[in-house]
């Protein structure tokens, strides 16, 4: 058994089609605002009353919880090795958005282990009952 046969489970069991909108933000390029992008977008469909969550998936940056000035109790290393759900991962932020940390430390081994697909499925699948809205975040191709 692998350290990521729990979420494979938890992904297989959660596939329930969800009815919030996602919102990718992507480029392979560094500096050129995808994080600025990804919280502005979030704090505006928050004023709007949509209830948001953003996931940055830019691993071992984890800029969106240095933008907005917060340091989550968990990120995405303990939805993994220390069995946390999906929604205990969420810290809340500004103007009632909800965020996702990849974290800071290091994620090659993780990424070799099993594919950020998964993560992104398993968000997606837990997370759409609850947000309206979940924006991603990543950096590269």
């Amino acid at each position: 058994m692998d350290q990521a046969t729990k979420l494979r489970e938890r992904v297989q069991t959660n596939q329930e089609i969800s009815n919030a909108r996602v919102i990718a933000i992507t480029s392979g390029k560094g500096g050129v605002g995808k994080t600025t992008l990804s919280v502005n977008i979030a704090l505006e469909l928050a004023r709007r009353g949509k209830k948001v969550v953003v996931f940055d998936a830019d691993f071992g940056l984890a800029n969106v919880e240095v933008m907005l000035g917060i340091r989550p109790q968990y990120n995405l290393l303990d939805l993994i090795h220390n069995n946390k759900s999906m929604t205990e991962i969420i810290t809340q932020g500004p103007e009632g958005i909800g965020f996702i940390s990849a974290g800071s430390d290091d994620f090659q081994n993780i990424l070799v282990m099993f594919h950020v697909n998964t993560v992104l499925s398993h968000a997606v699948g837990t997370c759409g009952d609850l947000f309206d809205c979940l924006a991603f975040h990543r950096h590269g191709s």
